[in-house]
């Protein structure tokens, strides 16, 4: 089999000690990353992998996801989901339902792996560090709050519900207090200046990475929807990075 020669992978290029993706660049690279998910999901596939090692970028500013060792084929517009194995994703980039077990599940599943990407365009860090499945869920219950019935109804299906419960009882989701010196309309002057060397999350694409980290499944944006958003039409205008 012969591809196209990618000079890079996203996660290579965020870790750079130099290069600099500005905030059209980011915007160029999103759109191009929801989109092909768009085409995957849509040809009825789940890749399953979704991290930035598995992304691909070459000189001209083209992506492409890349790695379908873990890809499966799902049927679509069915009111019944497959049955999977719960061993995949990437652990940082792993949804909360796969880490309590389930094995019926469909894109929603990449699209948490995907907002966990989005993020990293803007911090250049991982949003959720875990070690183990077990603390890995207490890394995301520390920023997004502890789940209940009332966000998640079927909370209390997951296969693995009652043996992972973990600690810290009425924690509060405290994700945007954690975000918000990305923020640049959320900062005073002098925080402004002292944060120009972060990526800084524009309002609107804060708001769809909240949309995306929802800990029910079914209520997560599709891609197509994330192409959608606001923050694809706002400026300032995307731009390949070029070189």
């Amino acid at each position: 089999m012969v591809f196209d020669y990618m000079d890079h992978d996203l996660t290579g290029i965020l870790n750079h000690p130099t290069f600099r993706l500005e905030p059209a660049h980011i915007k160029h690279l999103a759109h191009q990353f929801f989109d092909a998910l768009h085409y995957l999901h849509h040809r009825g596939v789940l890749h399953r992998d979704i991290k930035g090692s598995n992304i691909l970028l070459n000189n001209d500013g083209n992506l492409k996801i890349a790695d379908f060792g873990l890809a499966r084929f799902y049927t679509k517009n069915s009111k019944k989901e497959l049955d999977y194995t719960n061993r995949i994703i990437t652990l940082w980039y792993r949804p909360p339902e796969i880490l309590l077990g389930a094995t019926a599940y469909g894109p929603a599943v990449d699209m948490w792996s995907a907002a966990c990407v989005f993020i990293e365009l803007f911090t250049r860090v991982p949003a959720f560090v875990g070690r183990t499945e077990i603390d890995q869920l207490d890394v995301i219950y520390d920023v997004l709050g502890k789940p209940t019935e009332k966000v998640w109804p079927a909370l209390k299906q997951m296969p693995w519900y009652s043996l992972l419960r973990t600690s810290g009882l009425n924690r509060r989701n405290r994700f945007r207090a954690k975000y918000e010196k990305y923020v640049p309309s959320l900062l005073c002057p002098i925080e402004l200046a002292l944060t120009t060397r972060l990526r800084q999350i524009p309002p609107s694409a804060l708001d769809l990475i909240t949309k995306l980290l929802q800990y029910d499944p079914d209520k997560r944006p599709t891609a197509e929807d994330c192409l959608t958003h606001e923050y694809f039409s706002e400026d300032p205008p995307s731009a390949p990075p070029i070189g």
